[in-house]
C-alpha cells in the first residue's frame, strides 16, 4: 500500500518523513519521484497535500491537479493540510483581510 505526497513548489520542507509515514513523493507532473514516470492514480491509494504557500505560489500543475482528481473520482483519499486542505475547494481568497479580494481557484473537490 502506497501513500503520495505531494512535493511540489510551496508546500513546508520536512513533510518528507513526517512521523516515519512511508510516503511516496509525488512531483508537480504527476508521476511518482524514482518511478520512470508511473501516474500518481496508477500506484498510489492515497495521496496527502502539504501546507506551505502552494496557493500563493500556483504550485499545482494542471498534471498534478488532474492525477489528484483522477484519485479523488476512484475513491482514493485525498487529504489536505492547511494550505493543502484550501486547495480542495473550488476557490478561495488568500488577500481575506485587504480591500480587494485575491482568488485563486482550487481543484473543486470540495464546494466551499
Amino acid at each position: 500500500m502506497k501513500i503520495g505526497l505531494a512535493y511540489i513548489k510551496g508546500s513546508l520542507p520536512g513533510f518528507e518523513d513526517f512521523g516515519n509515514i512511508p510516503t511516496d513523493l509525488v512531483k508537480s507532473n504527476g508521476t511518482i519521484n524514482g518511478t520512470n514516470g508511473i501516474k500518481a492514480s496508477k500506484e498510489l491509494v492515497g495521496i496527502i497535500i502539504p501546507g506551505g504557500s502552494i496557493l500563493e505560489s500556483n504550485s499545482i500543475s494542471n498534471d498534478l491537479a488532474n492525477e489528484i482528481k483522477t484519485m479523488a473520482s476512484d475513491g482514493k483519499p485525498v487529504i489536505g493540510i492547511c494550505s493543502g486542505f484550501q486547495a480542495l475547494v473550488n476557490q478561495t481568497n488568500i488577500g481575506k483581510n485587504l480591500p480587494c479580494p485575491i482568488i485563486k481557484e482550487g481543484l473543486g473537490l470540495l464546494g466551499c
